[in-house]
């Protein structure tokens, strides 16, 4: 008789643990769907290395921005934290593209090279 009730709330106590899995991985999910770009949802990434140019990003505004290279599977490579009014200079291809966020890693703008030298002044969306 005790085995059965012991049984019994193990089941009950792995229940609600699997539904408390589930639910945190949603809230991942969302979570990490929220902070990335259109362009990442539609799977962007750097496709070769063949025509170099360089880009130089300028943070105009008051917060702390990240500037991160999409590699070639599309993810997130951290290349600059820029604080407020700071610059940063780098030598890229033109199919690569550059993800500007927030300091939590919201995204923001997404940036391709030109085939000269480019500077882009960086300042928060209307809605961040």
């Amino acid at each position: 008789m005790k085995i059965g009730f012991h049984a019994r709330r193990l089941f009950e106590h792995s229940q609600q643990i699997l539904i408390l899995l589930a639910f945190l991985f949603a809230m991942t999910s969302a979570t990490f769907a929220d902070t990335r770009h259109p362009a990442e949802q539609a799977e962007i990434k750097s496709v070769n290395g063949n025509v170099g140019t360089s880009l130089a990003f300028i943070n105009r505004g008051c917060q702390t921005i990240k500037v991160y290279w999409l590699d070639y599977e599309g993810n997130r490579v951290l290349y600059k934290t820029l604080k407020s009014q700071e610059g940063y200079s780098v030598n890229t291809y033109l199919t690569h593209p550059w993800l500007i966020t927030n300091e939590s890693d919201k995204a923001w703008y997404v940036y391709y090279a030109d085939a000269q030298p480019r500077t882009i002044e960086i300042i928060p969306p209307a809605k961040p």
